[in-house]
């Protein structure tokens, strides 16, 4: 089995750095990945750059604790509402949920 296989690929990243300057840390991603530069997510600066944080924002019944620096699903109390609310904007396509 013969191919033409040329492997001409692209590196990217995740985006966590360890850095607390937002500018010096997308001098570095965009010399480091020129083609495909990514978000830095500066967890050093502001446990809301979490990925984790980030992205539960605006999903019902979700509770964020920066203290703790841990996101959990408060089930405790009625939660029909809120879910209500989530999936009829989800499926009205609202992009101001998230």
């Amino acid at each position: 089995m013969t191919t033409n296989f040329k492997g001409n690929f692209s590196a990217t990243a995740i985006g966590s750095l360890p850095h607390t300057n937002a500018e010096v840390a997308c001098e570095i991603m965009f010399k480091s990945l020129p083609e495909i530069p990514c978000w830095p997510q500066l967890l050093r600066r502001s446990i809301n750059e979490d990925m984790c944080i980030q992205y539960t924002e605006g999903l019902p019944c979700a509770t964020i604790n920066t203290s703790t620096k841990t996101v959990s699903i408060d089930v405790s109390q009625d939660t029909s509402t809120a879910l209500e609310g989530f999936y009829e904007a989800y499926l009205k396509n609202d992009p101001d949920l998230f």
